[in-house]
């Protein structure tokens, strides 16, 4: 994850203190199983750490953490990311009687839950538009509107568009100008990005004007973002061949499995309970967008690969696809596409960022191969769990050989 540059006190340029342990804490049984990428994480932070403080690692405490964490220009998601990489190398520490107590735990500890963030920043009676942004949120929260990975995503959206349109603007002064202003600063985004976050904005001015903070909805005169056409890419055979000989063990396997031949999400992936799964039948509860379920045939290659990495890691319940370093914890959904990123980039599938192959192009190319093997576009549907038939038509010009034969037997001389 990128940071910038932080800043750096003067003489901080000596050797990271304590690297002949980082070195060692690389090379350890839990952390070799990780990727390249994410090995090449931890060392970074580590080296940044101590660079930073000037100090040997293993003698820093959680002020000392803490006070670079807080006087970097770090975001609140690379702060989360450094402090889980942290807190898998003091745990590591703590194991090997290297350190007495974990520093990092405290400060993980001490992190609010999302509702508890959103209560605190509406409990303030001065409420400007950034305070009923998390007033907004907390309440298609508690409705069941929204679930916990949407609501942290929305409020993201307005955090940027309130630092724009300015943190302590009054409801009453905002206006059709002010999200224009806003949404010529998404402009480098993707079509699709710009029209979700435009959707969240003008989501959030509405609820503005039926609560009457607002006479008139100021996103109202805004023009929705147009969608390009496009055809999903999906990978050749071959490359799906390369991707599973690159997958680090049998949960790599199954993740990349679940999503080439059982056409799922990243965050569908992460959701899968052990209960969603019926050993009898060979069948799995999917949880879709929008709370939508679905039920789905475990293919005979990926209920092999099922078994094996149960045989590997069993258990009971809980979620399928468990972190290693918190084994009672699922992954996240964008920690299994950075994952699946990793491994394509691993195998030379993948060349460069935002060169359209990334996790999600596995479920692309599940749904292409059905079509191309004769599948009806309704069972595709049903597979993919389009809300919209016209969303899975979106995959038929990529059955190039109908269209082929649809075109071919013509002469014109």
């Amino acid at each position: 994850m990128s940071d910038g540059n932080a800043p750096e006190p003067p003489g901080a340029e000596q050797p990271c203190l304590g690297a002949t342990a980082v070195q060692s804490f690389l090379v350890s049984p839990r952390i070799r199983r990780l990727s390249e990428s994410s090995r090449r994480d931890k060392r970074s932070v580590l080296r940044r750490l101590a660079k930073w403080t000037g100090k040997d690692l293993f003698a820093l405490s959680s002020d000392d953490i803490e006070q670079w964490l807080v006087t970097s220009p770090f975001t609140a998601g690379t702060r989360t990311f450094y402090l889980s990489h942290l807190n898998s190398f003091y745990a590591w520490a703590v194991e090997k009687g290297l350190v007495n107590t974990n520093p990092v735990t405290p400060l993980r500890c001490h992190r609010r839950s999302l509702e508890d963030h959103l209560d605190a920043r509406a409990s303030a009676d001065d409420l400007d538009v950034g305070r009923l942004a998390a007033v907004y949120v907390a309440d298609r929260l508690r409705c069941g509107e929204i679930n916990a990975l949407t609501a942290r995503n929305v409020i993201s959206v307005l955090e940027r568009f309130v630092s724009v349109v300015g943190p302590g603007l009054a409801p009453s002064e905002l206006e059709q100008e002010h999200v224009e202003e806003w949404l010529a600063t998404r402009g480098h985004l993707a079509p699709a990005t710009r029209r979700r976050q435009l959707s969240d904005v003008k989501g959030f001015c509405g609820w503005l004007a039926r609560r009457r903070y607002v006479a008139v909805d100021p996103s109202a005169e805004v023009s929705r973002v147009r969608l390009p056409r496009y055809i999903p890419r999906a990978l050749a055979t071959p490359h799906v061949r390369d991707l599973l000989r690159h997958c680090p063990d049998a949960r790599g396997r199954l993740i990349v499995l679940l999503m080439v031949e059982e056409g799922l999400r990243c965050c569908e992936v992460a959701a899968i309970q052990l209960h969603d799964i019926n050993f009898h039948d060979r069948s799995v509860r999917i949880s879709g967008k929008g709370g939508h379920e679905r039920l789905l045939p475990i293919t005979d290659e990926t209920w092999n690969a099922l078994g094996t990495y149960l045989s590997d890691r069993p258990a009971t319940s809980g979620p399928l696809v468990r972190s290693y370093r918190e084994t009672w914890a699922g992954l996240r959904p964008d920690t299994v596409s950075r994952m699946v990123s990793t491994w394509l980039g691993e195998a030379r599938v993948k060349h460069r960022p935002r060169d359209g192959v990334s996790a999600h192009a596995l479920r692309h190319t599940s749904a292409t191969d059905m079509l191309r093997s004769g599948a009806h576009l309704r069972d595709v549907q049903a597979v993919l769990g389009h809300a919209s038939l016209s969303t899975t038509q979106r995959y038929l010009p990529t059955v190039v050989h109908d269209l082929r034969e649809a075109m071919g037997g013509r002469s014109y001389r």
